[in-house]
């Protein structure tokens, strides 16, 4: 997810549901299921998506636009410890 975040240089909070068992239930409450990763755009849940399926979201729903930049890493990519320092 951060890679797509990145790649259209938008803003985002991130909640450890990992470390945070308060951000585990929100999300599960929200998302109406306990698979990760959730993200919500707008007030829509995007529950259990991928970076692809992200991107293909933000794109048609006309919510960013078409972008060339590249990342460091895949947008379908698990995230590293090293990712979550960034």
């Amino acid at each position: 997810m951060r890679a797509v975040f990145a790649k259209y240089a938008l803003p985002y909070e991130e909640k450890d549901i990992a470390t945070n068992p308060q951000f585990r239930w929100e999300m599960e409450q929200k998302s109406g299921q306990s698979l990760s990763p959730c993200v919500v755009v707008n007030g829509h849940m995007l529950a259990d998506i991928s970076g692809e399926e992200l991107e293909h979201y933000l794109l048609s729903s006309k919510l960013v636009e078409a972008s060339h930049h590249t990342t460091d890493v895949p947008l379908n990519s698990p995230c590293t410890s090293a990712d979550k320092q960034k």
